[in-house]
């Protein structure tokens, strides 16, 4: 997958993740909710993996440090 495709996917999640929480009537600050905690679980990894995916950048003002 490209890094753009990976950043769409992560939006995507994200916007679930996000009409769950809305949506669902459990309380969400413990583990009452597997459906939420794994929403948020595949939102980070595609977070990550789309972080991964981008080239670093080598332009002027780019740190390699």
């Amino acid at each position: 997958m490209t890094a753009m495709a990976l950043e769409r996917e992560a939006a995507r999640l994200y916007v679930t993740y996000m009409r769950h929480l809305r949506d669902c009537p459990r309380s969400h600050l413990g583990p009452a909710c597997s459906d939420g905690a794994r929403l948020r679980k595949a939102w980070t990894a595609a977070q990550w993996a789309s972080l991964r995916a981008r080239p670093l950048s080598t332009g002027e003002g780019a740190s390699n440090a």
